[in-house]
């Protein structure tokens, strides 16, 4: 019983981590895109999303104590409610007809950064949220 609860947690630690990777990599593109577009990536939230996914990573790798676990989520409940909230703005200002405060360079809120940067930082809690639950 004891392992397999050790092995599920770490296996879930792994899908965290994996999670995050994917974020950094996909927030690093779409700043990437930014600059060749000749976007100020400072004027857009993709940076801080992305500086939020390195800074989650760097954790989650590093995470010793049940206590550092329980911070780390809140670290990623703050990612999600950041993306959700650009999401929202996004939606606002595409259904309104109204200009994007964020830079926001997608043709409509389905393809929007944000809303994948969104799921990430959520599917990543969901899991720390199960690991957090678990006993170590």
């Amino acid at each position: 019983m004891y392992y397999n609860a050790v092995m599920n947690n770490q296996l879930s630690r792994m899908v965290q981590s994996i999670i995050l990777i994917g974020g950094v990599v996909f927030a690093s593109y779409n700043i990437g895109h930014e600059v060749a577009s000749k976007i100020n990536p400072f004027t857009s939230t993709c940076i801080y999303g992305g500086a939020v996914f390195v800074g989650a990573l760097i954790w989650a790798i590093s995470i010793a104590t049940p206590k550092s676990r329980y911070r780390h989520n809140w670290l990623l409940a703050v990612g999600a409610l950041f993306s959700w909230f650009n999401w929202a703005m996004l939606n606002w200002a595409y259904y309104h007809q109204t200009a994007c405060l964020f830079n926001c360079e997608a043709g409509s809120p389905w393809t929007a950064p944000c809303l994948y940067g969104a799921l990430l930082f959520t599917l990543a809690l969901s899991v720390g949220l199960r690991l957090n639950s678990t006993k170590q």
